[in-house]
């Protein structure tokens, strides 16, 4: 199983975010489960944001396609630097590793802290 990325952006700390992932295969049917977690680094333990199908940061496009998006208010505190967040089907026993890690940059905009 291939992950093709569209080309994305970095994560601007306080402002909506979201990426593309195609997969090769139908990865992806209807009713599919998926919950991933994003940190500064593979190693810490501090979640900085928890991903699911359930909350609506994982949207289904479609049997090879995802979205992940991270609302302004989720990444707010978020210091410049960079994060990884990788993902797990959960409708799945056992629950499937989907076998890929994205490095993600985070850039401190200029124009910040509106609200």
């Amino acid at each position: 199983m291939t992950a093709t990325l569209e080309e994305g952006s970095a994560i601007a700390a306080g402002y909506l975010w979201s990426l593309r992932i195609e997969m090769d295969v139908d990865a992806f049917p209807a009713g599919v489960s998926l919950q991933g977690h994003v940190r500064r680094r593979v190693n810490d333990s501090v979640i900085m944001a928890s991903l699911s199908t359930a909350d609506g940061s994982i949207v289904r496009v479609d049997s090879r396609s995802i979205d992940i998006v991270l609302a302004g208010e989720t990444t707010k505190s978020w210091a410049a630097g960079s994060v990884v967040l990788d993902l797990v089907r959960t409708d799945t026993d056992p629950d499937q590793y989907l076998g890929f890690t994205l490095t993600v940059p985070v850039v401190q905009t200029v124009t910040r802290n509106l609200a």
